[in-house]
């Protein structure tokens, strides 16, 4: 079986690699599986205010340093520009607190080996241009989920396997993307620096026919967004604003007429939810936001 190109492309903030979950696990990995380290190369996209070293690991490594952190898109764009460059014909995303798993980077590399065997890039399971792993928080499982409703978004049966047939919404982390399927739709969208830009990318991929194949690894992730949930009283983060701000906006460019009346609903019920907890002004932006064009 020829062994695929893989660029993975770590991207930090505000911790070195040695406090990166996600680094620290791969490495762990490589250095029980030798065989896996010859189909990955690694870029590390630091988005921190400072500088940080690469502890030596068994993979080609390369670090790059923008202080001014201008997100997870970005970061992105650069690693897919390099994996062009450098011939890889897959990108695998991943974010500093996921635990990786020896079950995930082998069915992961094992599926883009098969194939590049095949001529028409296919394998028994169909054709596909990104593969996702199933990601869990405190045995939940986030991610993949279904499309919007007026409940919480719903995930996936956990049994799932094999490329979708129904539309999916993914997170970034783990989320391995054919290269020439991205280059096709003009990479990751830069007006989502951050928050939202998995919904978007995946979104914009799917409308162009992009297939999805949902591995049969279950990897550990902590959800960011998570640690901006909490309101007391009439507080509220700026991280929250900022993803209030991307959802409002991915529903209102790549949302169906009937996602956007469920989000219109939802955001009036979640900013009734706010005001009677006492949260006013986040409950007066939410409303704000539900009678914004």
């Amino acid at each position: 079986m020829a062994k695929p190109d893989i660029l993975a492309i770590l991207v930090l903030y505000r911790r070195s690699l040695e406090e990166s979950e996600t680094f620290v696990s791969l490495r762990t990995i490589l250095q029980r599986r030798h065989d896996l380290a010859g189909s990955l190369r690694l870029l590390v996209y630091d988005n921190s205010p400072t500088t940080h070293e690469v502890p030596p690991i068994s993979i080609d490594a390369h670090y790059i340093s923008d202080t001014s952190n201008t997100g997870l898109a970005r970061a992105y764009n650069v690693g897919l520009q390099l994996a062009v460059e450098g011939d890889s014909r897959w990108l695998l995303l991943l974010d500093q607190d996921t635990v990786l798993t020896e079950a995930y980077l082998e069915e992961a590399i094992t599926l883009a080996a098969s194939v590049e065997t095949q001529s028409d890039a296919s394998t028994s399971q169909g054709h596909f241009d990104a593969m996702v792993p199933k990601l869990v928080e405190g045995g939940m499982l986030l991610s993949p989920h279904l499309p919007l409703t007026l409940r919480h978004p719903k995930p996936i049966e956990r049994a799932t396997y094999g490329v979708s047939t129904i539309e999916l919404h993914p997170y970034n982390s783990g989320a391995v993307f054919r290269v020439s399927t991205l280059q096709s739709i003009h990479g990751f969208p830069e007006d989502f620096a951050l928050d939202y830009l998995d919904h978007a990318t995946f979104r914009i991929l799917q409308n162009n026919s992009g297939r999805i194949f949902v591995m049969r690894a279950v990897l550990e992730h902590q959800l960011s967004t998570n640690e901006a949930n909490g309101l007391d009283g009439s507080a509220m983060s700026v991280r929250q604003k900022n993803v209030l701000r991307a959802e409002h906006a991915f529903y209102r460019r790549y949302g169906t007429s009937r996602e956007q009346f469920y989000h219109h609903v939802r955001l009036i019920w979640r900013a009734c939810k706010a005001l009677r907890a006492g949260s006013f002004r986040w409950g007066c932006l939410l409303l704000k936001t539900a009678i914004t064009p």
